[in-house]
């Protein structure tokens, strides 16, 4: 469903922004909102890549609807000094601007806006220093990666290679000798490793000059001696302390630059409703988009205490899991200690949704939702600092790690979904409080065996992609064509002379014995592009891939030309007879048109779209999402772009 969220009273809202002191800033929530969970099933089985693009278009092209009602009354207000720029907070679907109290009454009666609050309130770290100071030498493996097997984990191969994780938090000092050479290349438009969103620059050195907090989980992330993951990237998202707004453009800019996940050790305490509901929105986003966000469950009140039931989860923390029904990304994270007891600062569940105003009354209190989702160590659990290292306390310090383990799971399963991934952590968990999952530890301690064993039955194989040309070859898009089929990365730019690595997995999973055949496409700036490379999945012999053989049938779905106007050619093929089935859906995930729904015999099919729904009218100019599920109920998924 689309959610549409009922007008704040101006009165209500007026009378909050005349307290504070000069212009403040508040979030507008268009009336029109894209269905995330309605996008994601349209997508199939697309890369996470091709999730990304798709969410971050469709988002933007309701905002650009929105706006073409609403800018000619910010211009207006804004000639007359009232207010500042738009700011387009597209992965939560909202807008943010500086205004004036006085301007908002006008604002708050738009009939094309749904909601407007005030962001005001900032986030908060998390992590605080332990009572005992840090004693174990840096070339040592500390207690919580022996704890959560990372050293096992290591001698299998597995570090997190080839992993970008976003790093959502105080800065990093980048220039620590643990961090400096695991830092995220941005060359030379980001030479400083990531995204300042607090300040606005390149620049996102750890502002925390106290306890150095961001630099402290970092290490838990990747660091040298105290990482769980070594071999992953770390792209520096400096967003904490600071309100929504800047969370979201730090998110924004990690999707545009290609990360694999968020880890957040940060959250707000007692999040309004609206603050809540946009956070979760913006959660279902990332999800859509195939991109997991490790965040802290928190610590209680931070001052020993705890908030009374169901309150004391903070926010992100409190939205579902991946796993749950009306799912999100988020997979939050509580605190142990080194007997594998629950932190007595460690936030506890259950978390309550019952927000009319946003939609979200999915988990009334009670029983509520349980939380946290798993735990990690983070009493008294050693990392990087600026200038060495020190020993903090926090769900802080338990969050890095898991993510750090998901960036291990994710380099075994490149095609892992935010679904699986979490499936896969909270079933290799070790059970430590009530049997079962609990409202003190989830599912239990993190265990990076116990995740890694319970994988789907994937397997992967790399292949290369060399260019033999004279000037760079840019890889735009590597798609697989079939659910049990997946490629990573996304794409990728490869010098003159020089290889770039892909893998493709295998899962045999619900798959019946034989031969099945699919197609990864790699589409690139080469003047024969695209080219179809057959795979083939063998079950119970050997899984491989097949050189490429221009006469081999593809499974992809494409069409010619792309863009087009008036009409575009759709081909496709079928290694086998069945029913096949062709829509295409909007990138809000609404079906424009059923093209196809029929059996088929094995071979080469082609269809023509007219650029018409379902009801003979001429849709607009725009990127759409074609999708064929073959015989047995493969799926594939590719964008097509209309331009009249």
């Amino acid at each position: 469903m689309r959610l549409h969220w009922l007008p704040v009273a101006a009165p209500e809202l007026t009378t909050a922004a005349a307290a504070k002191d000069g212009t403040v800033t508040v979030v507008i929530v268009p009336a029109e909102q894209v269905d995330m969970a309605a996008l994601g099933e349209a997508m199939g089985s697309a890369d996470r890549g091709l999730r990304r693009t798709t969410v971050s278009d469709a988002r933007r092209t309701v905002l650009r609807r929105a706006r073409a009602d609403i800018d000619p009354l910010l211009d207006d207000l804004r000639s007359r000094g009232l207010c500042g720029d738009v700011r387009e907070l597209w992965l939560a679907g909202m807008l943010a601007v500086e205004i004036e109290p006085d301007a908002l009454a006008a604002l708050a009666k738009h009939p094309a806006i749904g909601r407007i609050w005030l962001d005001e309130t900032p986030s908060r770290s998390f992590g605080d220093p332990a009572a005992a100071a840090a004693e174990a030498a840096a070339d040592e493996i500390q207690w919580h990666l022996a704890k959560i097997g990372a050293d096992a984990a290591w001698a299998m191969g597995r570090d997190g290679s080839g992993v970008l994780v976003g790093h959502l938090d105080t800065g990093i000092s980048y220039d620590h000798p643990d961090l400096a050479d695991r830092m995220w290349d941005g060359g030379s438009e980001w030479p400083n490793h990531g995204y300042d969103a607090v300040d606005g620059d390149n620049d996102p050195y750890d502002g925390d000059t106290e306890i150095w907090h961001g630099t402290h989980t970092a290490g838990l992330v990747a660091g040298a001696f105290t990482g769980a993951a070594p071999g992953a990237k770390l792209m520096a998202l400096r967003a904490v302390p600071a309100t929504f707004t800047y969370l979201v453009e730090a998110m924004q800019f990690g999707l545009d630059h290609g990360v694999d996940l968020f880890s957040m050790s940060a959250g707000w305490p007692q999040g309004t409703d609206d603050l809540r509901a946009a956070i979760r929105a913006q959660a279902e986003a990332l999800l859509a988009a195939g991109v997991p966000l490790i965040c802290a469950a928190g610590n209680g009140d931070n001052i020993g205490g705890h908030y009374p039931i169901p309150t004391d989860v903070s926010s992100p923390g409190d939205c579902p899991p991946p796993t749950a029904d009306r799912p999100t990304a988020v997979l939050a994270v509580g605190a142990t200690d080194i007997g594998d007891g629950v932190s007595a600062l460690s936030s506890r569940g259950p978390t309550a949704w019952e927000i009319a105003a946003g939609g979200y009354d999915d988990h009334p209190y009670p029983p509520g939702l349980i939380k946290p989702d798993l735990a990690a160590p983070g009493a008294v659990v050693t990392s990087t600092v600026n200038g060495g290292y020190a020993t903090y306390t926090g769900t802080s310090m338990a969050t890095p790690l898991v993510a750090g383990a998901a960036a291990i799971l994710m380099q075994e399963a490149p095609g892992l979904t935010p679904a699986d991934l979490a499936a896969a952590l909270t079933a290799g968990a070790v059970d430590i409080a009530d049997p079962g999952l609990d409202n003190l530890s989830g599912a239990g301690r993190l265990d990076i065996p116990g995740a890694l064993a319970a994988l789907p039955a994937a397997r992967g194989l790399q292949f290369l992609v060399r260019n033999r040309g004279p000037l760079p070859l840019s890889v735009s898009a590597a798609v697989a064509g079939a659910e049990w089929l997946t490629v990573a990365p996304a794409g990728a730019v490869v010098a003159p002379a020089d290889s770039a690595r892909f893998t493709a997995v295998f899962d045999p999973t619900g798959m019946p014995a034989g031969i099945h055949q699919a197609a990864i496409v790699l589409t690139s700036n080469d003047p024969d592009s695209p080219l179809t490379m057959p795979a083939y999945m063998s079950i119970g012999v050997m899984t491989g891939i097949a050189d490429p053989t221009p006469s081999a049938p593809a499974a992809a779905l494409r069409n010619h030309p792309n863009p087009f106007n008036p009409r575009t050619t759709l081909r496709f093929d079928l290694a086998v007879s069945g029913r096949a089935r062709v829509a295409i859906f909007d990138l809000r995930g609404r079906r424009v048109t059923l093209l196809l729904d029929a059996e088929l015999g094995a071979g080469t099919h082609e269809l023509v779209w007219d650029g018409k729904d379902d009801a003979g009218r001429t849709v607009a100019s725009g990127t759409y999402l074609a999708r064929l599920v073959r015989p047995g109920g493969d799926a594939t998924t590719g964008k097509i772009t209309l331009a009249r």
